[in-house]
């Protein structure tokens, strides 16, 4: 980055708590981390990423630092807006993430976000409850490597198979590698239900019986499930609704789970 900004080039990084835009000595302020929604106040530093990736792209195509302003601030990790990314849901105490993780970059961006928001519910730490799957055009080591990574990131594992997207494998092959890699991130694969869909699979786990299986006693003990949703997000849109769970804003609801996220709007904060 030195040696971009010495040879006259432009950069973007963070900066106490905001996007910047680097040119020369000089820090240009865009927004800050926490009016960003997608980036979760912060505790999505992938986001956080994209962020700056997007408002180098948009610069360079001749968007002015006001305009790439209001487009960070006004896109949000919704359904309507960006379906199956990052989209948040409460169900009473239980928080509900859907997301598109296909790969072992994706897994552990997702369940970094789950511990996040685990870590800081109201002072206590919630378990989590990964159910993952991915498509079959995914090399055996990913698949190894996405269970592993579960098994090591949440307290249960499930797992949901993706039969639309086999790509030429057999269904036995893709639940069989993500078992594998839970038997190498140091879970038992005996104890991971296997589901046909991921409607089924996040409507039980959600239920009473998997949260007895989790050791969490009453089905609306806190918790955070996270799903990785590729082939029915209609569905699974409708079923979260059919059971009432509402979305959540990033702006407001989070920092009520995570209040430490207060700190992130403090003047002098790095996120």
């Amino acid at each position: 980055m030195r040696r971009h900004l010495a040879a006259g080039g432009r950069g973007y990084g963070v900066r106490d708590g905001s996007l910047v835009e680097l040119e020369g000595a000089e820090a240009r302020p865009i927004v800050a981390v926490a009016d960003v929604p997608v980036t979760l106040g912060g505790l999505a530093p992938h986001n956080v990423a994209n962020a700056l990736a997007a408002a180098g792209g948009a610069r360079a195509m001749g968007a002015t630092l006001e305009q790439v302003a209001d487009g960070l601030r006004d896109f949000r990790p919704s359904a309507e807006l960006s379906p199956g990314r990052m989209n948040l849901f409460r169900l009473g105490s239980r928080i509900v993430i859907v997301d598109f993780a296909h790969n072992e970059a994706g897994t552990a961006a997702i369940l970094g976000v789950a511990a996040s928001i685990a870590g800081g519910a109201a002072g206590r730490t919630m378990p989590i409850t990964a159910i993952i799957g991915t498509g079959g055009d995914r090399p055996d080591d990913t698949l190894r490597g996405i269970g592993r990574l579960a098994a090591r990131g949440a307290g249960r594992v499930a797992v949901k198979e993706t039969v639309a997207y086999l790509r030429g494998r057999d269904r036995t092959e893709v639940v069989a590698g993500l078992l594998e890699g839970i038997r190498e991130g140091g879970a038992d694969p005996a104890t991971v239900p296997v589901y046909a869909s991921e409607t089924q699979a996040l409507e039980t786990e959600l239920s009473g019986s998997a949260a007895l299986a989790a050791g969490m006693g009453r089905p609306d003990a806190p918790r955070v499930v996270v799903l990785f949703c590729h082939e029915d997000r209609d569905g699974v849109f409708a079923l979260l609704e059919r059971l009432g769970a509402r979305p959540l804003d990033p702006a407001t609801d989070l920092r009520d789970l995570a209040p430490r996220l207060a700190d992130r709007r403090r003047p002098g904060r790095r996120p």
